[in-house]
């Protein structure tokens, strides 16, 4: 009876109390394990009267089942338990809580968390929070499931979802096989983010229904909450979907007229298909003059019709196609977006080609023609063979004084990105900025640079670049760039610490796209979602992210995608990773064009290779071969890294150290070509941070091997702060150690290892010990003096006689060390600080500090006043003069910039010509917003906040630039 659900008829008899006592250990054990069967017996019981159920019948059942080892099964399954305490004493007029708990609750209209409107009221909820202390009492007496999940349960009821997380995670630590406590857990995950604005909790509750439905796919409770966390994510489509799929569960109860008033309520779909369908009503009626009719139509599709009229309508114009109908359509288009949106860049280039001479026409068509074809090519992602069309039609275009021109040197710059010249393509972008006026393209221009900073790591930077091109998508109507520019600001947000904000963001842009259903951009975005959420380490909602992505891509019959994202999904791995892999292979293999048929099985035997690792590493090596090499030869990089990496430890696990190396080399090689420390944003799926674990992992290779000086720069090479200038060489280091009589020490943290280097002017010593990421985590966070002798032990004793000839000491700490103040670990021996016993200082990495050259000194500086810390103010703190004042004391040429005159462009080209740029400022820490901000002179009334980052990224000739601003060189603990 125990291997399949119980018989209708064995239920009932249960439930009538008719079952022999001699039967009941079997259905109990059964019913202990079996969430379906328990759903149809408390169903079963709700329909009795509760005097049908006597205490003596529920006496029995308890006592056997707690002979059983099976209390927990007696306290969920009668009425008489601690839940169905709670359902008697929750308001029945309306109910607090919008989500679904289970126990049986009644279903009421959600009216937000209980009030008191009147005396009965009032002591209705205190006895509600007395049964709920009750129960939080006994949880912490028991610790069991069953005391921990009523507990939560009693917390939500009081409006107290937060506090309900705890309890109820720890119910489903104790139970992972309780479809319940996991839908549970969902709700108050769920009234968290609704009621305290914790919106990054919703893609947590999601894979938490998701968990519950794995237990029990018509569990009804997990499947309305779905349905609303759904809702709320902004996910129209999959969540009409999930409403259905409850509506088949539960088609005539309240709680399923409650759904399908959710459905009457979900928008319908518009967009791109809607467009194309309208796009000959827009030409005719411009063609025939009828503007009245253009403007409503163009004012429903405003992006559609500005970028198509700007590339193909004037493009076709260009070709000879047509007459000169294609300009009449532009031009009709370019009038109504200025009277709609003042939007004015299509009406100025469609005035310039009026007012032409005839030569001049004839080289704006030329211009206009190549452009669309450089476009075109762009658009097949050929930025090589676009570029020289769109540079040769920026040339065209700017001889006829055609605002075209900076439409054309912006894709160009694009092209400049797409090519991986990112610092180039920047200084396009930033002059660009300053030239253009028309909305649009400013805005476009921003969401380009924004890239730019992205794979700097500036976050700070892209989130104001990002917020700024929202507001002008925003208020032009362009709806599907607003939602792109907010997926990407909610990846800034994140990427800052601040999840909540960010989730917030995503959802309102799920939401557009939901309504514009246009092409790709709802499975991409929940895929860049999903990726996110993997770099911050939460697997479950990624998990969560990437169904839904797979869901989308098989409705659309998207092959290629479709095993893209199975092969994202198998590379989480898990006890199915392999069947998905599997899977990624067949979709594979049905991809139509040839071409991206064989980089989607490449991308499937990555896949495999991934999912076998562990179990098979001689055939994943195998899998990941075929893979690197289709990714080689095709020049298809993306995922390279991230194989190199896995192929190492396949042959680390065949005991081939070598081949592990070579691969650890090359995938860093892939990495630095990329221009990324930290490969997450750039290259590879998401789940597994190449970047940082190439590096990681080679090593201590090249430790056992005895190289000590590459295993020193490997580590290095992991922390380099400017790709501008080639690093020194250790030799080069040590000449630079010797003349100012200092040591280098450096600290590599690895999961189970911390490595330290100490590199004087004649040595480079190394000491390794086993002990955990973890464990030195967590004595960094501590500040007693215990922890500080600790870490003096740790880090700075194995090296005492090395440093005992050394003046000053330089510190490179791990990211995750660098909030430690190392100048005041305690020395045991001696009971005194380091500080004490010399200088101590903090580089983010030894080989971005420059080697002095012999009897330079340096002339010039340049010594600027940063604006105050008020966003809106641009006057000088009152100290910086006399600061200011000290430096230019020292040296021969000074040249001061004013607060009201510190823009970074201005920075920018003083430090091109001096030795010395001496910045003085204020900074302080604020809680999610990254580094430290300097703030700089911005455009218009405010001030502009600027990292360390970014400086670091410029090119500035070689000054040395003094940044004196509090924290300003401090990581965002994020």
């Amino acid at each position: 009876m125990t291997d399949r659900c119980l018989d209708a008829q064995v239920l009932a008899a249960f439930a009538e109390r008719r079952l022999k006592r001699s039967e009941m250990p079997e259905v109990l054990t059964h019913l202990e394990g079996c969430t379906k069967c328990m759903s149809a017996l408390k169903a079963a019981m709700d329909l009795m009267e509760p005097r049908q159920m006597s205490r003596q019948w529920l006496s029995i059942a308890a006592a056997i089942a707690v002979l059983l080892g099976l209390a927990p099964l007696a306290y969920r399954a009668f009425q008489s338990s601690e839940t169905d305490r709670l359902v008697r004493l929750a308001p029945k007029s309306a109910r607090v809580v919008e989500a679904r708990l289970s126990g049986g609750f009644a279903w009421a209209p959600y009216r937000g968390p209980m009030r008191s409107t009147d005396q009965s009221s009032e002591a209705q909820r205190m006895k509600l929070i007395g049964a709920a202390g009750e129960l939080v009492e006994r949880a912490d007496a028991t610790k069991s499931a069953d005391a921990q999940h009523a507990a939560g349960i009693g917390l939500v009821l009081v409006d107290k979802p937060e506090d309900a997380i705890a309890r109820l995670t720890a119910s489903t630590e104790r139970a992972p096989n309780d479809a319940r406590a996991w839908s549970d857990l969902a709700a108050a995950e769920y009234m968290t983010a609704l009621r305290l604005g914790r919106t990054s909790l919703y893609p947590v509750a999601l894979a938490h229904t998701d968990r519950a439905i794995r237990i029990d796919s018509k569990f009804a409770e997990a499947l309305f909450n779905r349905a609303l966390i759904l809702e709320r994510l902004g996910l129209t489509q999959f969540a009409r979907d999930a409403w259905n799929q409850y509506l088949r569960v539960d088609p005539s109860s309240k709680w399923a007229d409650e759904a399908r008033e959710h459905l009457k309520r979900l928008p319908v779909a518009t967009g791109e298909s809607l467009f194309k369908r309208d796009q000959p009503l827009l030409e005719a009626a411009a063609t025939r003059g009828d503007q009245r009719e253009v403007d409503a139509i163009v004012d429903r599709y405003r992006q559609q019709s500005r970028t198509w009229a700007e590339a193909e309508y004037l493009g076709r114009w260009g070709a000879g196609e047509d007459g000169e109908r294609n300009l009449t359509i532009a031009r009709a288009i370019g009038d109504a977006l200025v009277r709609i949106s003042g939007e004015s860049l299509l009406r100025d280039a469609v005035a310039c080609i009026d007012r032409a001479t005839p030569a001049q026409r004839a080289t704006i068509a030329e211009a206009h023609a190549i452009y669309r074809r450089g476009r075109i090519a762009y658009s097949r992602r050929e930025p090589a063979a676009a570029e020289p069309d769109l540079r040769r039609a920026a040339a065209l275009f700017a001889s006829a004084n055609d605002p075209m021109a900076h439409v054309a040197r912006y894709f160009a710059a694009c092209t400049r990105f797409d090519q991986n010249d990112v610092a180039n393509a920047r200084r396009e972008l930033e002059t660009l900025r300053e030239e253009t006026t028309h909305a649009a393209l400013g805005a476009q221009i921003r969401w380009e640079l924004a890239l730019c900073t992205i794979l700097d790591s500036d976050w700070s930077a892209s989130a104001a670049l990002l917020s700024d091109a929202a507001d002008t998508f925003e208020r032009l109507g362009e709806k599907s760039n607003l939602a792109v520019m907010q997926t990407l600001h909610a990846t800034s947000l994140i990427s800052l610490g601040r999840p909540d904000e960010g989730w917030l963001l995503r959802a309102k842009a799920f939401e557009i796209q939901s309504g514009e259903r246009r092409g790709n951009h709802i499975p991409l975005s929940i895929g860049d979602a999903a990726r996110i959420e993997l770099r911050v380490g939460r697997v479950e909602s990624a998990r969560a992210l990437l169904a839904m992505e797979e869901i989308a891509h098989r409705e659309a019959h998207n092959d290629e995608q479709l095993s893209n994202v199975l092969m994202r999904q198998s590379v989480i791995g898990g006890s199915d990773a392999a069947q998905i892999a599997r899977d990624a292979m067949t979709v594979a293999q049905r991809v139509t064009d040839p071409e991206l048929r064989q980089r989607a099985i490449a991308d499937a035997d990555f896949a495999t290779g991934a999912a076998t690792l562990t179990t098979d590493a001689h055939g994943a090596r195998e899998h990941f071969t075929r893979a690197i090499d289709h990714y080689r030869a095709t020049k298809k990089s993306f995922y390279l890294p991230e194989a190199l990496l896995l192929r190492a430890r396949a042959s680390m696990r065949l005991g081939a150290r070598e081949d592990a190396m070579r691969d650890l080399e090359s995938g860093i090689e892939e990495v630095e070509r990329h221009h990324a420390v930290v490969a997450g944003p750039v290259l590879g799926t998401g789940v597994i941070d190449a970047g940082r674990a190439l590096y990681d992992e080679i090593v201590p290779l090249q430790l056992d091997r005895g190289d000590t000086g590459g295993a020193f720069l490997s580590a290095e090479r992991a922390r380099v702060v400017s790709v501008n200038n080639s690093p020194p060489s250790i030799a080069e280091l040590q000449t630079m150690l010797a003349s100012n009589d200092a040591a280098i020490v450096k600290l590599v943290v690895l999961d189970e290892e911390v490595i330290l280097f100490c590199l004087t002017a004649n040595d480079l010593r190394v000491s390794r010990h086993a002990i955990a990421r973890t464990s030195v985590n967590a004595l960094a966070s501590r500040e007693d003096d215990d922890a500080s002798r600790t870490l003096y032990a740790l880090f700075i004793q194995p090296f005492a006689s090395t440093l005992k000839s050394a003046r000053q000491l330089i510190v490179v700490a791990d990211p995750a060390l660098q909030q430690i103040s190392f100048g005041a670990l305690l020395d045991s021996a001696t009971n005194r600080h380091l500080i004490e016993t010399m200088p101590v200082s903090i580089a983010l990495s030894a080989t971005s500090l420059q080697v002095s050259r012999a009897g330079a000194t340096p002339h010039s500086a340049v010594a600027i006043a940063l604006p105050s810390g008020d966003a809106n103010r641009t006057v000088a703190l009152p100290e910086e003069a006399g600061e200011l004042a000290d430096v230019s004391r020292s040296y021969a040429r000074v040249t001061e910039i004013r607060a009201e005159d510190a823009s970074l462009p201005a920075f920018a080209a003083a430090a091109m010509h001096a030795d010395v740029v001496h910045v003085a400022g204020h900074t302080e820490r604020q809680t999610g917003a990254g580094e430290s901000a300097l703030l700089f002179r911005g455009r218009g009334s405010g001030n502009e906040p600027v990292t360390w980052s970014r400086i670091a990224s410029m090119k500035l000739g070689q000054p040395i630039v003094v940044l004196a601003a509090c924290e300003t060189l401090r990581a965002p603990a994020s």
